[in-house]
């Protein structure tokens, strides 16, 4: 992987921040990702939860200089499997929620994905798991 660890944690950190707070779900999913992606998992998981302590105090504009600056550092030709990852972690709850979406909108932004390629992953997803409950403000 040319991306190092430590910018992927970053990403899938940002995507448990939309919904504030750290589950077991969700750390079962960092296991999952570091299975598929052949990562160390103790190094990757330890790497999520230390950039999640990080994230959870910011403010919103903290955030967003802290997403510029990860995404800035994933390699190009791994910016569609890394954000089917930020896609799987979004979703491991079954529940897409609208601030998670501008979330997932923002993180595909700050990596440079086409917007339609991006929701057109997002959309794949939901397909391929059909019990997502879909909350609407």
């Amino acid at each position: 992987m040319k991306t190092s660890l430590e910018s992927f944690a970053k990403l899938i950190a940002l995507t448990v921040w939309a919904d504030g707070e750290y589950d077991e779900l969700e750390k079962q999913t960092v296991e999952d990702v570091a299975e598929a992606f052949e990562l160390d998992n103790s190094d990757f998981c330890a790497l999520v939860e230390k950039a999640v302590n990080e994230i959870i105090p910011m403010n919103e504009t903290e955030v967003n200089k802290y997403l510029d600056n990860t995404a800035s550092e994933i390699a190009e030709d791994e910016k569609g499997p890394i954000f089917e990852a930020v896609l799987e972690m979004a979703l491991s709850d079954g529940v897409l929620t609208e601030e998670e979406t501008n979330n997932l909108l923002s993180i595909s932004d700050a990596m440079s994905l086409d917007r339609a390629y991006a929701v057109m992953l997002l959309c794949d997803f939901i397909k391929s798991d059909p019990d997502i409950e879909i909350l609407i403000n």
